[in-house]
Order: C-alpha cells, then structure tokens, then sequence
C-alpha cells in the first residue's frame, strides 16, 4: 500500500507541500515513529519521480544531567540503495544526487537549540559553516519545533553541480541554492 504525503509533514498522516510518496508499509518503527523503506520524490525538471531509499534509521538521545532524553527519530534517504560508510558518511551523501532525512521530533526544541545541533553535526563533519550558503541556511533557522513535528531536509544537486537546500515543516519552509551546501 503506498502513501501519499506534500512536504510540509506534520504525522504520518499530513500533507505537505510537494508530492512524496512513502513505499510500501513501515519497515520499522521507532518510538512510535514509522519508518518506510523508500520514498518517490517529485520535484521539477531532472528529478521528476526520483525514487530515494532508506539508508539508515535512528533515535537522538541527549543525556541532560542524569536523565537520557529522546529528541528525535531520523530517517535518511537517498537516490541510491547504496548504504552510508560510518567512517565517512559524507562521502556517501555526497554523491547522491537527491538526499532526504526526516526528522520527528518527540519533544519540544527550541530554535537556537536546533541551530547549534546542526551546526556542531556540520563541523563534525568537515562543512565550512561560515560559506555564504551554509551561514544563510543557519541564519534562517529561528523555528522552534514541538514534540510530534517533522523536519524535512530535502538537498538536491543538479547537472552545473549548484546544491539546493530546503528544510520544511507545516509552519515554515527555509531554502539555500548555492555550491557546498554538503561540503567544502
């Protein structure tokens, strides 16, 4: 059975505001999150049903004091079934022409909290976070996210190798087109 979704995703059960189709039934759910095992993306132009495939699944578990807190389930796709090399996951997402993760956030974050995650997932991951791409996409990021919301971060790369960059939920939408919105 397949579900039809438009990014601005809220649940399982909202649209958003371009065409995905989730593939098949949930191949996993994780607090109580489901996870589905390939995505049909439709954007203009070269990537018209550009179907992406699920490349790894998690849980972010913050430790505050004492307390392990779960902050949310991702699930990341991309144009090839290929799997992500865990020395080196860039070098993998890189090459991938389409790359979609979908963040479902169980509690409530605030914006300068997002930022800074994304931000010190960036260095950690060689991304110059002061290139005029990567700073405008952070500047933007001033959304908080409650607990039940998704995050969809879209980035393509088309034939002149120029990035785009899209984060979405069903309250906003922050986009960046420029090289290097992957890597330096």
């Amino acid at each position: 059975m397949k579900n039809m979704f438009l990014i601005l995703l809220v649940s399982a059960q909202t649209l958003w505001a371009l065409p995905l189709e989730f593939l098949g039934s949930p191949v996993r759910t994780i607090a109580e999150v489901s996870v589905y095992q390939g995505v049909i993306l439709s954007l203009p132009g070269e990537f018209n049903r550009t179907k992406l495939f699920l490349t790894g699944v998690g849980l972010r578990v913050k430790k505050v004091a004492f307390i392990k807190m779960k902050i949310y389930v991702a699930a990341h796709y991309l144009n090839s079934a290929t799997g992500i090399d865990p020395l080196q996951p860039l070098a993998t997402i890189e090459t991938a022409k389409v790359r979609l993760m979908k963040l479902t956030f169980l509690r409530d974050m605030e914006s300068e909290k997002i930022r800074d995650s994304f931000k010190d997932a960036l260095v950690k991951n060689a991304v110059d976070v002061e290139s005029g791409a990567v700073k405008n996409i952070l500047n933007q990021m001033k959304f908080n996210i409650r607990g039940g919301e998704s995050l969809v971060c879209l980035g393509f790369t088309d034939a002149n190798g120029i990035d785009t960059l899209i984060l979405e939920s069903f309250r906003f939408k922050i986009q960046g087109v420029g090289k290097g919105l992957v890597r330096q």
